[in-house]
């Protein structure tokens, strides 16, 4: 399936780095080598994120609740946990990725989050969660594909982050 254009996605991050920010921040690669001449493309990534609440019962005193954010990879199905609550904000363009993980899917990933990786912090009685709200957003990346045939280059778009072990999860067999 051919990759779609977006009509008004909402993505993560208020500010967005250019082409050229980006191309700046390519780690291992010489700026005026020919990574520096490569021809980036904004790719639309899709990951499921899941607002939710960690509820730890303490009696006689009240119940403790703290706020998680949660993400889902919408393609590789990779996951784990957000340490702040992402901004948004919507684009026009850009290639979007196809999601393959339905929601019904992201929610059992998002339990499996919950149950591995934050009961683990409680020793005695686990909490209880619940799932506030999930969407599909999409994280930018912007993708530099150099001529020379050296490997493809992927950097977050809203961090400037590396993002090549995720892109090599993209085609990696499903768990």
């Amino acid at each position: 399936m051919p990759p779609v254009r977006p009509a008004d996605l909402t993505v993560i991050g208020d500010r967005l780095l250019t082409q050229e920010q980006a191309r700046s921040r390519m780690p291992r690669r010489p700026r005026r080598g020919p990574a520096g001449r490569a021809v980036g493309e904004l790719v639309l990534h899709p990951l499921w994120i899941a607002w939710s609440d960690v509820l730890a019962d303490r009696p006689p005193f009240r119940t403790a609740v703290r706020p998680t954010v949660i993400f889902v990879d919408a393609v590789s199905q990779y996951r784990g946990l957000l340490a702040t609550v992402p901004h948004t904000q919507v684009v026009e363009d850009g290639v979007v990725h196809p999601a393959t993980v339905r929601r019904e899917r992201a929610l059992e990933l998002v339990a499996d989050v919950q149950q591995t990786q934050i009961n683990r912090s409680y020793l005695l009685r686990k909490p209880r969660h619940e799932v506030r709200r999930l969407e599909l957003l999409h994280l930018p990346v912007w993708r530099f594909d150099p001529a020379d045939g050296t490997a493809v280059g992927h950097v977050n778009a809203v961090s400037g982050a590396d993002e090549t072990y995720l892109a090599g999860r993209w085609d990696a067999p499903r768990t």
